[in-house]
């Protein structure tokens, strides 16, 4: 798998009914095949059948009635993507769902995953903890999400809405004094040390709210 361009994070793509398998995407209805696996709601990534298919590699390659990832578009309300409160490895500042109070609704992309697929995910998700949504929030039954460990960027309280990564790189050079001679966003990531001190100024600056999702 090629590197992706970090700052074309999420890496966007359609929302639609179907399944990922050994071949790629197939557009479908293949609700009857849901039994046995959990739903994941997609708040980032994860949402690209392109990624999904590059992080499952060979857990796709089993028995045909098995090897599927089955995707399905759900509407939700009071749930909001914005960015996590860390840089990850790959040079992006992730999404991350957050609770708000407002009833508006938006759409997502839920997942539905076999116990060895979702092993395989967990794997990818080092800095989420998988979470049930709350009963109120869940698109489907036992619908899950995965929950920043790091909190949810935002200022004075108010959570950061999801932004492309060249705003929200300049809402961060806007606040971070470690940031202050940076003038490459692609080699502000670049080195780990640095994302560290994005990380912990994050946090000394009272830049990262809660998810209200923990």
């Amino acid at each position: 798998m090629a590197p992706r361009d970090p700052t074309g994070y999420p890496w966007p793509t359609t929302l639609q009914h179907g399944a990922i398998g050994p071949f790629g995407f197939v557009a479908a209805s293949l609700a009857d095949e849901q039994s046995g696996r959990t739903p994941v709601l997609a708040v980032g990534s994860n949402a690209s059948p392109q990624v999904l298919f590059d992080k499952m590699g060979s857990v796709l390659e089993g028995p045909a009635e098995l090897r599927s990832v089955i995707i399905e578009i759900h509407p939700v309300q009071c749930l909001r993507v914005g960015h996590s409160g860390h840089v990850s490895i790959g040079g992006y500042v992730a999404a991350a769902p957050y609770r708000c109070d407002d009833a508006q609704q938006s759409t997502y992309s839920v997942g539905w995953f076999t116990p060895e697929q979702l092993a395989t995910l967990d794997a990818t998700e080092p800095n989420y903890d998988r979470r049930p949504l709350p009963e109120e929030l869940a698109p489907v039954a036992g619908a899950q999400v995965y929950v920043s460990k790091h909190s949810v960027l935002g200022d004075n309280g108010v959570a950061l809405p999801l932004r492309s990564q060249p705003e929200v790189h300049a809402w961060l050079r806007e606040r971070l004094t470690c940031l202050a001679n940076s003038a490459d966003q692609r080699q502000w990531y670049a080195d780990p040390e640095l994302r560290e001190k994005v990380r912990r100024e994050l946090q000394q600056r009272n830049l990262i709210v809660p998810c209200g999702l923990n």
